[in-house]
């Protein structure tokens, strides 16, 4: 019975018109993705993470795996690792934005 009102709760949320949404969508992402998935989340089914990899049509995707986290991994036992790969992530696609005495955003930077 209890499965029966969480799936009841899910349709009410719209979370399955959200997901068949999201996936339609996938194709038209072309930016560079950093896509970060932990191998132990609970939540999120690891394998979502090779989907949205083969879905997405970015020439520059990556995929992130973080081997001992859980699902809110900027808490969990890999969050440094996870900062460091996005602020490198940031870096190798700003280079243009960065001073290059200071390595900080220019202040005229759109980012």
């Amino acid at each position: 019975m209890q499965s029966r009102s969480l799936l009841d709760a899910f349709r009410a949320s719209g979370y399955f018109t959200m997901t068949r949404e999201l996936d339609r969508q996938l194709p038209n992402i072309s930016v560079p993705l950093l896509i970060v998935q932990s191998r132990q989340d609970q939540v999120v089914r690891p394998d979502n993470a090779h989907i949205i990899f083969d879905r997405v049509t970015s020439h520059d995707k990556r995929i992130l795996w973080l081997e001992r986290g859980g699902h809110i991994a900027a808490e969990d036992y890999d969050k440094q690792i996870l900062f460091n790969q996005i602020l490198r992530f940031i870096q190798d696609h700003s280079q243009s934005n960065l001073d290059p005495q200071t390595r900080t955003l220019n202040s005229n930077s759109p980012l």
